[in-house]
């Protein structure tokens, strides 16, 4: 969707006469036209594909793993701290608290991250891995290889970063 936009000419007479009219982009969001993909996007050959795969794959297996022992450690700590309240004071209560709260957050992190390997396993099937979601631009091949659960271009990330 285009506005058009009336530029009043601004001369040494001052006419303030129209100038030729020009079509802008509007910024509200629900009549912008969505960016369009990139056409010349290097194509990724499909072997580097399944050694990318294969390594998300491995990846995906270990934090899978660390996934679960951070939870079969939280559930000890709730457990443990169920059971043994006898003689506690409030520093007792408030390390107990803190512990849980720890493992949480380290579960957590580790859970984001098993869904990001995830997303990424999910967008090579798919056919779409490599590609910016944001943009549609190809992504660098060396952001891959160094950050292969990436779904952003670097610019878009960076944007996103600023905000």
């Amino acid at each position: 969707m285009y506005e058009q936009s009336i530029a009043v000419r601004s001369d040494a007479r001052g006419s303030g006469k129209p100038a030729a009219r020009s079509k802008t982009r509007s910024n509200h969001p629900h009549t912008s036209v969505p960016p369009q993909p990139s056409v010349n996007v290097i194509p990724v050959p499909p072997a580097e594909f399944a050694k990318i795969r294969a390594g998300l794959q491995d990846r995906f297996d270990q934090l899978s793993t660390e996934y679960r022992n951070a939870t079969v450690e939280l559930r000890a700590l709730q457990i443990a701290r169920q059971s043994d309240t006898s003689g506690d004071d409030q520093a007792d209560t408030g390390n107990k608290t803190f512990e849980r709260e720890q493992e949480l957050t380290l579960a957590h992190g580790i859970l984001e991250r098993v869904e990001q390997v995830e997303r990424a396993i999910g967008r090579i099937d798919d056919g779409t891995y490599g590609q910016c979601e944001r943009c549609s631009n190809q992504i660098p091949i060396a952001r891959l290889e160094a950050y292969p659960a990436a779904t952003l271009c670097v610019t878009c990330k960076q944007r996103q970063e600023r905000r």
